[in-house]
């Protein structure tokens, strides 16, 4: 699972043409083409206007070497975009007044054990990557609820970082733990509550797909490779990684991103597209800006390795694009062939979204 985010190159910004109503795109030609060009097993891209998704695609098949194709039902595996859905999640709560962003790891969860210097993170910045804690420790065996406390409490024993960007699956694997620990639900029950049932997130699911979504994959030279349906992250990393949807429902979760919906106040949309230690990343989001976005664009990719997840926003023009697909890394661990394709599909989508855009 790593995050580098791949920004769209300034060639892009094309004139654009206004229209009334935005037609339903179809790009699956295009899209085959980016696919057969990388040798990806599937691809599948959404475009997103406001509350609509205007285009979607889905092409390729589920595993190399089978004949079941990629549908619009099947259910991607999110990686680290999941981390933007659990910081949704807290947020609900903190609007609720069951969590604040202040509250801290000393204060949320006397029942770790932690360094005194880890006492004072807020989960402002646990979910802001500016807690200090390392990347990630071994993913730890056992009953789950026992795994991810030992995960925790092995990642706080390690003396806190420099209080800067450093990112951290193991804070955001502290954030989930607050919640539930504040709630007394497991982090999957509260997803479930408070972001996939109001935004009418049909499909979604948690932890390994099953034959009806796409097999995971990886390079071996230019081939690529199927594996099981059990290679990846633990659950343990339950509030980092974990999720897995149809793209079509991703598009829901951005659509209100890019609307403020009555979902959360204003004002906590405000505060989730803001970086309070700076402007890099925040709540699930890199952060940064591009004068065709007008403003602040949100990005985020996501793999646990053998998958690849990237979502684009950019909330004051009202656009975004989602891409796909199931292949992640090469045998040296590199995401460069995926990460170039998944781009190119990400740009086709975007630039047919310019085209609706005045």
């Amino acid at each position: 699972m790593r995050i580098i985010p791949m920004f769209l190159m300034a060639g892009i910004l094309t004139s654009t043409l206004a229209t009334a109503q935005a037609p339903q795109i179809d790009f699956t030609q295009q899209l085959e083409a980016i696919r057969a060009k990388y040798g990806l097993p599937s691809l599948s891209v959404a475009a997103i206007l406001n509350d609509q998704t205007v285009g979607v695609a889905a092409v390729g098949v589920r595993q190399i070497g089978k004949s079941a194709t990629v549908t619009l039902l099947d259910a991607y595996q999110l990686g680290s975009d999941s981390k933007g859905m659990t910081a949704l999640m807290i947020a609900r709560l903190v609007e609720q007044k069951i969590l604040r962003w202040d509250i801290t790891l000393g204060e949320a969860m006397p029942q770790i054990a932690m360094l005194p210097e880890y006492k004072t993170v807020t989960l402002e910045m646990l979910l802001s990557h500016r807690s200090g804690l390392v990347r990630d420790v071994e993913q730890t065996k056992g009953k789950l609820a026992q795994a991810r406390k030992t995960y925790l409490e092995n990642a706080l024993k390690i003396p806190r970082g420099k209080q800067e960007y450093l990112y951290s699956n193991a804070g955001f694997v502290a954030a989930a733990m607050i919640a539930e620990t504040a709630t007394g639900k497991t982090w999957e029950q509260l997803i479930q509550q408070e972001v996939f049932t109001p935004l009418e997130m049909q499909g979604c699911a948690f932890g390994f797909g099953t034959k009806s979504d796409p097999a995971p994959h990886y390079w071996r030279q230019d081939k690529a490779m199927s594996l099981p349906y059990s290679t990846g992250n633990s659950k343990v990393l339950e509030g980092a990684d974990q999720i897995r949807c149809p793209l079509t429902e991703v598009a829901k979760y951005v659509s209100a991103h890019l609307t403020n919906s009555s979902y959360l106040s204003k004002e906590t949309w405000d505060y989730l597209h803001h970086d309070p230690f700076g402007n890099e990343y925040a709540f699930g989001w890199e952060l940064d800006t591009r004068p065709w976005a007008r403003g602040t664009v949100l990005v985020h990719d996501g793999s646990n390795g053998f998958n690849y997840v990237i979502i684009w926003m950019a909330p004051e023009r009202g656009i975004a694009a989602v891409a796909a697909t199931n292949i992640g890394v090469d045998e040296t661990d590199s995401f460069e062939r995926t990460g170039t394709a998944i781009d190119e599909a990400a740009t086709l989508a975007l630039l047919q979204l310019f085209k609706l855009t005045p």
